[in-house]
């Protein structure tokens, strides 16, 4: 298998900060880039238009904005 020609990148929300440092760091060595982390639904959606990332791995429950809202809004 050879590896994709564009990398893939990746930002990681969650409100638990051990989940959310451990799926970052799990998703890591499966060599994906994790370019930013969020704590809640509008700063990850901030740093979503920020930085672009291929894929964004978010927890359906937040707080200020949940994922599936922060879904709809980052297309």
């Amino acid at each position: 298998m050879t590896a994709p020609k564009t990398p893939v990148t990746c930002i990681v929300a969650d409100d638990h900060p051990a989940v959310l440092e451990a799926v970052a760091e799990y998703i890591t060595q499966g060599g994906i880039e994790v370019v930013a982390r969020g704590r809640d639904g509008e700063e990850a959606l901030e740093k979503i238009e920020a930085r672009k990332p291929t894929v964004a791995l978010v927890d359906v429950r937040m707080p200020k904005l949940g994922g599936i809202e922060l879904a709809r809004r980052a297309q």
